[in-house]
C-alpha cells in the first residue's frame, strides 16, 4: 500500500530520513507543508488534500500534522484506507498554551553548545545516533522563523470541530513525550471509533529515534487494514 507521510512542525519532511532509510514500504510519498500562504489547520488540510494520491493509501501524520490528517479523515477522502498518528494532539498541548512561545528564539537556542544534550534528554533519547541529532539541528536552522511562529500560533489557538470518524486508525505514543502528554490521546479515542494505540519506549521524536520499531508498527497496521478491506 502507498504510504503518505505528513511532517511535523518543520514541514520539510527531511526528518523522515531515519525512517525512510530502513523503509520496507511498498511505495512512499512525503507531502511537504507549504512555506507560503496560510498556516492554519483548515488551510493546510486543503493543501494536503489536493496532493493526495488517487490509489489506495495510508496517511502517517507526525506531531504538528496530526490535526491535518484528522481533518482529512473526517472529510472522507475516497482512497484513504487508514491513518497513523504519531506523537500528536487535537488540542493545544500545555507547553504551547500561550502565543508568546512563538517568539522564543528557537534557532538561536539550537545553536547553543548544550542543545544536543537538551535534545537527547527531552526529545530523542540518549541512545539516538549522532547523525540524527545533527539532522534535527540542521532542519531547525533551515526553517524560516516566520514559519515557525505561524505554526506555533496555529497550535496555541487550536479550536478543531471534529465529529465521529470510522476509518481505521493507529496512534503511536511515546512513553516519555516531553511535548505531548499521554492523556492527549484520549481526544483521538473520542473522535476515531476504530482507533488502536501502541506505546513505544521513547521520546517525542519517535520516527527519528526508533525508526525500525515505528516501521514495524506501521507495517503491522497496514496488514490489519488490508485484511479488513
Amino acid at each position: 500500500m502507498h504510504v503518505v507521510f505528513l511532517p511535523g512542525l518543520d514541514g520539510t519532511g527531511e526528518l523522515f530520513l531515519p525512517l525512510l532509510e530502513v523503509s520496507t514500504f511498498e511505495k512512499v510519498s512525503v507531502i511537504k507543508l507549504p512555506i507560503l500562504g496560510r498556516q492554519d489547520y483548515d488551510s493546510l488540510a486543503q493543501y494536503v488534500s489536493e496532493r493526495l494520491p488517487t490509489e489506495d493509501f495510508l496517511l502517517v501524520a507526525e506531531s504538528f500534522s496530526g490535526p491535518v490528517a484528522a481533518i482529512i479523515a473526517q472529510k472522507g477522502f475516497p482512497s484513504l484506507k487508514g491513518v497513523v498518528f504519531v506523537s500528536t494532539f487535537l488540542s493545544t498541548p500545555p507547553l504551547a498554551v500561550t502565543p508568546l512561545i512563538a517568539f522564543l528564539p528557537f534557532k538561536l537556542f539550537a545553536s547553543l553548545p548544550f542543545f544536543g544534550y537538551f535534545l537527547r534528554q527531552f526529545l530523542v533519547g540518549k541512545g539516538t545516533k549522532k547523525n540524527t541529532v545533527s539532522l534535527i539541528k540542521q532542519v531547525i536552522h533551515s526553517i524560516p522563523s516566520r514559519l515557525l511562529r505561524a505554526r506555533i500560533r496555529c497550535i496555541s489557538k487550536m479550536n478543531l470541530r471534529l465529529s465521529s470518524c470510522f476509518i481505521p486508525a493507529l496512534y503511536i505514543q511515546a512513553s516519555k513525550d516531553f511535548l505531548v502528554p499521554e492523556y492527549m490521546v484520549d481526544e483521538y479515542f473520542k473522535h476515531f471509533s476504530k482507533l488502536k494505540m501502541r506505546r513505544v519506549q521513547g521520546h517525542h521524536f519517535l520516527l527519528q529515534s526508533h525508526p525500525s520499531e515505528a516501521r514495524d508498527l506501521i507495517l503491522e497496521f497496514i496488514d490489519q487494514v488490508q485484511i479488513e478491506n
